[in-house]
C-alpha cells in the first residue's frame, strides 16, 4: 500500500485543524463538507446552529441524501476529530 500523505503533510493538516473553530461554515463542519463534496462529486449543506438531532449537514441533492455529523473537542491530553456521514 503506497502512503500518500508524509508525515509533514499529516503534521500540516494537524495544525490546520488546531486553528479552526469546531463549529461553522469555516469550521470543522464546514471543511467537512467541502471535503465530502468534492469525494461524492455532491454539493453539501451545513446545518443551521441548534437541535440538529445528530446532523452536522446533509446533501443538496434529496435524490441522494447522505448526511454527516462531525465532533472536534479537546481532552487533557490531546485534540480529537471524528467525522461520520450516512448515505
Amino acid at each position: 500500500m503506497v502512503n500518500i500523505l508524509e508525515m509533514n503533510d499529516i503534521r500540516t493538516i494537524k495544525k490546520i485543524l488546531e486553528l479552526i473553530k469546531p463549529t461553522g461554515e469555516k469550521g470543522f463542519e464546514g471543511l467537512t463538507g467541502v471535503v465530502l463534496s468534492s469525494l461524492v462529486n455532491m454539493p453539501m449543506r451545513l446545518a443551521a446552529s441548534g437541535l440538529q438531532f445528530g446532523i452536522d449537514g446533509k446533501s443538496a441533492n434529496l435524490e441522494n441524501n447522505i448526511s454527516y455529523e462531525c465532533k472536534h473537542y479537546s481532552t487533557k491530553n490531546e485534540q480529537v476529530y471524528s467525522c461520520r456521514y450516512r448515505a
